[in-house]
């Protein structure tokens, strides 16, 4: 007589199971766009989008200031290059003149945290500041971004930072006049700092940039980035009856162990639910806190790839001036950036 054996599994089934085809966690620009993908495909996919939070769109956040519409998380927008559709669709509903190209106006540069210390980009006759081009330390500045642009550091298996520091030709160490301009140049859209942000990873990044190099600005005032993907994509893809979406149910835990064919995954409300797949849109943050725990584990260079990268916080201020200062500044009513070191005085 042959006996065999086979593999038991029992599964206890939660009272409070819920059952899906797809989890897209998150609720941000990745997991609508998620979303909005799967329902385009028309295949029948029962949708359940988990957002830690109380609102849709994640880093794209508009707020009111006075009665212009104000970005106050991602605001760059690039045009139809690299198959990004956003343009297309956006300017079919609001006509071309809802953008701008954006970092066409003057620069103002503080070098120290002396409000007399500062210079501009471009000048004119009628400019109060002086120009950067006759300041040595932020010509330094630009000639190292210059030669990065030329040869990026490819190869190199250390932080920007010590990249900088080491440089033959151009060699700038933290703590020097104007040190802040690389944090600024090189860092600060990633939410870091240069003694963070691995030389390589930066490179590669711009290697296989794909979009547009030309960068463009809403200057509808009645209309922010989230209001406008909210009226094209977002609204009708959460009402879609495929979808649903659940606020305010922070992920704690991913469970595949059980079987091939479906992933448990629970929320901080103790509500579980059973679906086909998941797609993982939560924040580098989040997945680095460990907020979420994955069973089995994950793969060990998932979690050091994850563990590795550097992202800081940032913070963004939106202001309203009685009057456009840098006009009489620099002599140019249009103006791109002002960086400082720390908040200036004199």
């Amino acid at each position: 007589m042959k006996l065999l054996l086979s593999s038991l599994f029992i599964i206890q089934v939660p009272a409070n199971l819920i059952e899906t085809d797809v989890i897209i966690i998150g609720a941000g620009a990745a997991g609508l766009s998620a979303a909005k993908n799967l329902v385009d495909r028309r295949e029948g996919h029962k949708i359940t989008i988990l957002e830690a939070t109380a609102r849709i769109g994640g880093r794209v956040f508009s707020k009111t200031l006075g009665s212009t519409r104000v970005d106050m998380g991602a605001e760059e927008h690039y045009d139809t290059t690299g198959e990004n559709p956003i343009y297309d669709a956006i300017t079919s509903c609001y006509g071309t003149e809802i953008y701008e190209e954006g970092f066409t106006g003057t620069d103002v540069y503080a070098m120290t945290t002396n409000a007399a210390d500062t210079c501009a980009s471009i000048t004119y006759d009628t400019s109060e500041l002086p120009n950067c081009a006759d300041d040595e330390d932020w010509v330094k500045y630009s000639e190292i971004w210059t030669a990065y642009l030329r040869a990026p550091f490819k190869w190199s298996n250390t932080t920007l930072a010590n990249e900088l520091a080491s440089a033959k030709k151009f060699r700038v160490e933290e703590g020097v006049r104007g040190w802040h301009l690389y944090n600024n140049e090189f860092a600060l859209e990633y939410a870091t700092s240069v003694d963070q942000l691995g030389a390589r990873s930066l490179a590669l990044q711009d290697a296989t940039w794909s979009l547009s190099e030309k960068s463009y600005w809403n200057v509808e005032k009645d209309v922010g980035y989230e209001d406008a993907l909210n009226n094209i994509w977002w609204n009708e893809t959460i009402a879609n009856p495929a979808v649903t979406l659940v606020k305010e149910s922070p992920v704690t835990s991913i469970d595949s162990s059980a079987d091939d064919s479906f992933v448990m995954v629970e929320d901080s409300k103790n509500n579980v639910y059973k679906a086909k797949h998941v797609i993982i849109t939560a924040s580098i943050a989040v997945l680095k806190s460990g907020a979420i725990s994955f069973t089995p584990t994950l793969p060990k260079d998932t979690s050091e790839a994850i563990g590795n990268i550097g992202m800081d916080q940032g913070m963004k201020v939106a202001m309203r001036f009685e009057k456009p200062w840098w006009e009489s500044a620099t002599g140019d009513p249009n103006l791109t950036w002002m960086v400082t070191q720390g908040p200036a005085s004199g």
